[in-house]
This record gives structure tokens, C-alpha cells and sequence, in this order.
């Protein structure tokens, strides 16, 4: 049986607002991976507005609800999913904003489909270099997978701050936590925690004010 709706944390008006006071100076680029319907790109250019973007999401309904919600159009908008490999890989689209690759979800799909996939060294090879970026994913238990695709580029003096969302019942969280300690980076905050799991920002080690 899940905790009362109480214990959970509001759903965030502007989730930026949380986790740029983690930052040391305004980010050069945003890139996110799970675009669902969420707004995080328009709060990301309103609080800086030269951040460059870069969007991507294997689920058509969510290319088409960015583009209603004014996607610039000089900023890339790629329906694929974020991946440790090039090609394609089965995934179960369920409902919108939860299109996932996950093993369970895969599993536990009527009717699975397939999605082209890339890694984040692919996006840094084509788009990039990147440099002091954010990385904001929500993947549907499938970070460790994307993060692993940039493990390449996967460094502070690339990514300033990575925000995962984390499963608490997936022992890849454990993996993502290891990996990006590995990398050198620390748990810096924990936020929007629901009964399935919760949000965690990662900045490089050493960098969070006492």
C-alpha cells in the first residue's frame, strides 16, 4: 500500500529553480533527455536565456507537445531515445511520459515497438563540443544506459550538473550512483520524492558550499 499523498513532495512550478543554485555560473547548454510534456526547457531559457538546447525523446507525442509549447526551432528536437549504443531497440510507449526501454517495461508491453537510439558522445560529436552543460534526464529507469552512451564525455568540465530521476525498487540506481562517483561527482540535493522514487542533482566533487 503506498504513504499518504501527504508525505510526497509537490510537483515543482519551476524545477530549475532548484537546482541552479548548484551551479557556479550560468550553464552554456541544457540538454535533456525525456522530454514527455514537461516545461524544464522554458524555466532553463527564462533563467538564461543564451542556454543552448537540445532535446530528445523517443515518443512522437512528446516531439509533438514540445513543438506546441514553441520548441525553438534552431535548437535540435531528435525523436530518439538516449542509449549506451547506436540503432534500434524495443521499447514500451505506454502513456506519454512514460516511454521506456526498461527491461520490465519491455516485458510488460502488449505491443512493443522500436526506436532509433544514440549516445550522448554521439550528441557531443555532431552538436557539441559541450561544455559546461546541464544534463537533465528522465528516462524511465534507463539513465545508467544513457549515461553510460557519454561515459567518453561524462566529466565536470563537461557536464557542470546532472539531474537523474531514480527508482528506488531499480538496483541501477546503484550503478548511476557509482558512476557518476566514479566520474567525480557528488549527490548534492534530492527532490520531488514520490512513492516510486525521487530527482537527484550531481555536481562535481569538491563544488558544493558548506
Amino acid at each position: 500500500m503506498k504513504p499518504p499523498e501527504h508525505l510526497y513532495d509537490p510537483t515543482p512550478a519551476d524545477p530549475i529553480a532548484l537546482v541552479a543554485p548548484f551551479l557556479e555560473a550560468s550553464p552554456d547548454w541544457f540538454i535533456i533527455g525525456g522530454l514527455g510534456d514537461g516545461l524544464e526547457w522554458c524555466h532553463a531559457r527564462w533563467r538564461w536565456p543564451t542556454v543552448k538546447l537540445i532535446g530528445v525523446d523517443p515518443d512522437p507525442r512528446a516531439i509533438q507537445a514540445q513543438r506546441v509549447l514553441a520548441w525553438p526551432e534552431e535548437s535540435p528536437l531528435l525523436e530518439k531515445a538516449l542509449w549506451y549504443g547506436a540503432g534500434r531497440w524495443p521499447i514500451n510507449m505506454g502513456d506519454l511520459n512514460h516511454a521506456s526501454m526498461h527491461a520490465h517495461a519491455i516485458a510488460g508491453a502488449k505491443d512493443a515497438q522500436s526506436v532509433e537510439c544514440l549516445t550522448l558522445s554521439q550528441l557531443n560529436t555532431e552538436y557539441g563540443p559541450f561544455a559546461n552543460a546541464v544534463l537533465w534526464l528522465d528516462v524511465e529507469g534507463c539513465e545508467y544506459e544513457a549515461l553510460t552512451g557519454g561515459q567518453e564525455i561524462l566529466a565536470p568540465s563537461v557536464f557542470a550538473l546532472v539531474n537523474i530521476e531514480v527508482r528506488h525498487v531499480d538496483r541501477k540506481a546503484y550503478e548511476v550512483y557509482n558512476l557518476l562517483d566514479y566520474r567525480g561527482y557528488e549527490r548534492a540535493y534530492v527532490w520531488f520524492r514520490q512513492w516510486w522514487g525521487h530527482n537527484e542533482v550531481w555536481v562535481p566533487r569538491g563544488s558544493i558550499r558548506p
